[in-house]
């Protein structure tokens, strides 16, 4: 009956196999002992939770057979993620919490500038040493990086602000983070309709 349950734990199958194998031996030899042995019910039960774990176990091997390239994606979205602050020019992402000025900072999903995705990275690098510490406040960090990010717009887009189809995020550590030192920043081109993009805008002059 142990080994029946740890099945469902240590080595699935091998461990329910034997778990079988082991209640029908438990069953014969109370059969034979003429009452003498008592346990059948828990032989029984054994049986059943092992023979319930190898369903189990040939169920899931075929749903993951079928759904491979499912389960593959989403595989992939969990663990192709970066935080923020190590993105770079030309980094196509989803999951940043879009303000109007600046975002949290966060974890992004970064995606093949090929497949949709919110946004793109088009400038990085590091604040001034001139901003004050302590953390000088959210807009007067949004206004600096803004400023980056205007005057780095047109080299990467190949258009102005005002003719291009796309707006920009900025992103820059929050107040926790600036006391920890931290002066990055990132400019994040977002599309003025707020649909998703496809492809990167590096060079279109859209």
């Amino acid at each position: 009956m142990v080994l029946a349950i740890s099945s469902y734990l240590v080595c699935p199958v091998i461990a329910a196999v034997v778990a079988l194998f082991l209640a029908r031996s438990a069953k014969r030899s109370i059969r034979r002992s003429n009452g003498m042995r008592t346990g059948e019910g828990a032989a029984t039960a054994a049986t059943a939770l092992a023979l319930l774990n190898i369903v189990i176990f040939v169920v899931a091997s075929a749903a993951l057979i079928t759904y491979r390239d499912s389960v593959s994606d989403w595989f992939n979205d969990l663990i192709d993620r970066r935080p923020v602050s190590e993105l770079t020019a030309g980094d196509c992402f989803n999951d940043a919490t879009f303000a109007t000025s600046n975002t949290e900072v966060t974890d992004v999903q970064i995606l093949s500038c090929n497949d949709a995705h919110e946004a793109e990275a088009f400038l990085t690098g590091e604040l001034p040493d001139g901003l004050d510490t302590p953390f000088p406040g959210t807009a007067a960090v949004a206004d600096t990086v803004s400023e980056q990010c205007f005057a780095g717009f047109e080299d990467y887009v190949g258009a102005t602000y005002d003719d291009s189809i796309y707006s920009f995020a900025s992103l820059a550590p929050g107040r926790d983070d600036w006391e920890d030192g931290e002066r990055w920043f990132v400019c994040a081109l977002v599309p003025k309709a707020l649909d998703d993009s496809v492809g990167s805008a590096r060079g279109t002059g859209r």
